[in-house]
């Protein structure tokens, strides 16, 4: 299953519906056209948060001052 979304969404998801993985938060803003993935089984963990490696061009990345988050 894919979700496109924008990131308050993403981001209300994690707060309170997925399962951080220990030792980790929430990013202060999550980066435009990052991506998370999280275990389809209970308790949905997380197993990647706010990743950008696909955009391998510098200035394609986000600035981190996103509006997501806030």
């Amino acid at each position: 299953l894919v979700v496109v979304s924008h990131g308050l969404v993403i981001r209300t998801l994690l707060e309170r519906h997925l399962r951080l993985p220990a030792g980790s938060g929430l990013p202060a803003s999550l980066s435009n056209t990052s991506i998370t993935v999280c275990s389809p089984v209970s308790p949905h963990e997380v197993v990647l948060m706010n990743c950008v490696r696909h955009l391998d061009v510098e200035e394609l990345r986000d600035s981190g001052r996103g509006l997501s988050g806030f």
